[in-house]
């Protein structure tokens, strides 16, 4: 069972987490591949936020391995801010939970477990249209943004595939904003019915 509530020393190095008894062993006592796992915050009722590391599919896998079939691993840094810094190092390194452009719908909706069953982009850039662009909602099949709006799309579909927070609250770009959700459901790899 990879299970401890002890003390454990950690290194991330390429896409693995290693988990050593102590920091002066050679030898980890585990090797977590990250691109099986999302990486997400827990708040805990005492300490720190804890870091969850969930395996972003259900699916098992054919893995050299046990460590890669572990629904989960909780991480409780004894900081606040190491929290914040160690859980950009694992998004960076956890793939399969940043991509949202391109990726299965039904893989999405299972990493994201959103309520409503959408995809957190797609809901984004619904709800920011209907309140700031019902007119470009029509004209998503014709117009495509300049070339500073394409620029802009570019910058928010790397922002969602990173999964890091998307903040439209300044956008004044309705074309980028239509031309991002249109290429959403352009870049599925499956159709929707």
């Amino acid at each position: 069972k990879l299970s401890s509530k002890a003390t454990r020393w950690c290194v991330i190095k390429d896409v693995f987490l290693y988990v050593f008894k102590s920091r002066k062993d050679a030898t980890p006592l585990h090797c977590i591949p990250l691109h099986y796992y999302a990486a997400l915050t827990l708040k805990m009722l005492k300490g720190p936020k804890a870091l969850v590391l969930r395996r972003a599919y259900r699916r098992r896998f054919a893995a050299p391995s046990d460590a890669a079939n572990i629904d989960f691993y909780l991480v409780q840094p004894d900081k606040e801010a190491t929290v914040v810094e160690w859980l950009d190092a694992l998004r960076r390194r956890c793939v399969l939970q940043s991509k949202v452009f391109g990726a299965p719908l039904a893989e999405v909706l299972e990493r994201q477990q959103h309520r409503p069953p959408i995809p957190k982009a797609v809901e984004t850039l619904v709800n920011w249209l209907e309140v700031n662009g019902v007119d470009a909602c029509a004209r998503l099949a014709v117009d495509a943004p300049d070339d500073a709006g394409l620029a802009y799309a570019g910058e928010l579909k790397e922002q969602f595939d990173r999964g890091a927070k998307v903040d439209l609250s300044r956008c004044r770009q309705p074309r980028a904003v239509g031309y991002l959700l249109r290429s959403y459901f352009l870049e599925l790899p499956e159709p929707l019915c």
